[in-house]
């Protein structure tokens, strides 16, 4: 028990600040109060060890004889979780991959789509599928177009892009500009199927940076268009070139040019020889068009329309209305950065008016059931931080299709098709097969032969 000199002494220079102290002695504990407030918060702590009650202690009064004490816990717990993440980045640092050869760096993996039991209906972006060129051989229209649309301040800002980073915190997440070129092509070089988002982004920052140190812009936008996915199966704009249009990357024109620079986004959904060739425009909005009621495109409201690849001009008559692609934001990007003229811009357009591409066939089974798949799963990242995720590959995407069903269906169609277009007048002809109890799609034919492409073979007819 403390003598009544130190309880009196612990007493009087307690007063004046409003809190009677504590005095500890081995376990036993006697403390001096100015209320039975005190007192009774006091006593409950009693029952705990030394250090718990002292903190605790320190907590309920907040005018403590020891003020400084929360700092040093915030200061301590802070210097504690420095430490960690910075273990952390230095763990993660060493696993990533080596950039001393940035061609190493070009590697991908597919995204294989297949049926229920397994069987392989569709592999995307098979990586051989690829033609390095050196910057010299690609056009400076198509680097140009690229970096307008995809990161217009790709110059400008080093390995952190602070205000593309803000948008997209604002935006809990959401895609909005937070991913660069340089960010994009790290994330190419990762591994990253088995990581977590936070390791992901961290990881992609982290090579993203190394990248930006260690290469030229110049570098960098060379590995970029030598990676960069165009759908089709086709990496790199060579081979994107030779895809859609049938020559060499450099023999590119401008309009062909900012055709390829809408690809990357969405390859799958802008593709050329999907259904989002042409934007549309809904039926009310096009009715509008004609009775003049929209007389402007910005008029139109953003759900009437459907952009696509390339614009459509709406309406019939004098009441003709053209609403952009995704092709015409390249060209207007490009004008607005001044990259290229208002002429330059406007024949492009008018090129692109007359764009045709090269016809080619894809190896794929269901097609339309497929593809369909294929825009479930990207609508499912579209918007979010992982877009992009099914063009960069590594997916397995198992379906419930049954091919030995679907192969009877499709056989079917082909067997019946003359006699049903005779009886009713029909155009065409579509089958869906559902299993009733679970309704798993079990066959889909959406067309009588997706290969015609002069009758509308790659049109779904089952999904209108």
């Amino acid at each position: 028990m403390a003598s009544s000199f130190h309880q009196r002494r612990l007493y009087g220079s307690s007063r004046r600040k409003g809190l009677r102290n504590v005095l500890w002695k081995g376990r036993r504990k006697t403390c001096v109060f100015s209320s039975a407030a005190e007192h009774s918060a006091l006593a409950r702590l009693s029952a705990f060890p030394r250090s718990v009650g002292r903190f605790c202690v320190a907590l309920v009064h907040k005018r403590s004889g020891q003020p400084h004490g929360r700092k040093v816990l915030l200061l301590k717990g802070g210097g504690i979780f420095f430490v960690v993440v910075l273990l952390y980045v230095v763990f993660l640092w060493f696993t990533l991959p080596d950039i001393s050869d940035p061609r190493s760096l070009l590697a991908s993996q597919s995204t294989v789509i297949v049926d229920r039991n397994g069987v392989e209906l569709y592999r995307l972006f098979v990586e051989q599928d690829r033609t390095y060129i050196p910057a010299d051989r690609i056009p400076d229209t198509l680097e140009k177009a690229m970096v307008a649309i995809e990161d217009e301040r790709f110059y400008e800002r080093g390995c952190l892009d602070v205000r593309a980073i803000a948008r997209v915190v604002l935006r809990f997440g959401h895609a909005g500009g937070g991913s660069t070129l340089t960010r994009q092509l790290a994330r190419n070089a990762l591994d990253l199927t088995q990581d977590n988002i936070y390791n992901r982004k961290l990881k992609e920052l982290m090579l993203g940076c190394q990248m930006e140190h260690r290469f030229s812009k110049s570098d960098l936008l060379e590995l970029y268009l030598n990676w960069i996915p165009f759908g089709r199966n086709a990496y790199g704009v060579e081979q994107a070139s030779q895809t859609y249009f049938g020559v060499p990357a450099e023999g590119l024109t401008l309009a062909q040019s900012a055709v390829l620079a809408s690809l990357p986004q969405r390859p799958s959904y802008y593709s050329p020889y999907g259904e989002h060739l042409f934007t549309k425009v809904s039926e009310e909005a096009q009715e509008d068009i004609r009775a003049e009621r929209v007389t402007r495109a910005n008029q139109l409201r953003e759900e009437d329309v459907t952009i696509g690849l390339l614009g459509a001009a709406v309406g019939t008559g004098s009441t003709v209305l053209y609403v952009g692609g995704r092709t015409d934001q390249v060209l207007r990007n490009m004008e607005d950065q001044k990259l290229i003229t208002e002429q330059e811009r406007l024949a492009a357009l008018a090129e692109l008016e007359h764009m045709t591409f090269k016809p080619s066939r894809e190896n794929i089974r269901a097609p339309h059931f497929v593809l369909w798949v294929r825009d479930q799963v990207e609508k499912l990242f579209t918007g979010t931080t992982e877009e992009g995720l099914l063009e960069r590959g590594g997916l397995r995407i198992e379906t419930t299709l049954n091919w030995e069903m679907q192969k009877i269906a499709e056989e079917s169609v082909a067997f019946y098709r003359e006699d049903i277009l005779n009886r009713f007048g029909a155009q065409n002809i579509a089958l869906l097969s559902v299993d009733l109890d679970t309704r798993e799609v079990l066959a889909y034919v959406g067309n009588m032969d997706y290969t015609d492409t002069e009758h509308g073979g790659k049109i779904d007819d089952r999904g209108r």
